[in-house]
């Protein structure tokens, strides 16, 4: 019978376990865990030259593209 109890309790902290690591893992919650990241520069500099990258290459080739 104690057997029987130890497993039913082990089994819901397991589950709990599993639960609350991939409730944390989705990033549905904000944990503030990237406290003092910075974005460099360079990174949304790069993000706009790329967003007009395919309309600079046909303008390049002298293509119409649309």
């Amino acid at each position: 019978m104690n057997y029987e109890k130890l497993g039913i309790c082990m089994t819901v902290i397991v589950v709990g376990c599993m639960l609350g690591f991939s409730t944390v893992a989705s990033g549905e919650f904000d944990l503030n865990l990237t406290q003092g990241v910075e974005i460099s520069p360079e990174i949304t500099q790069s993000e706009d030259r790329l967003d007009n990258a395919y309309y600079d290459w046909c303008y390049k080739m002298k293509l119409e593209c649309k």
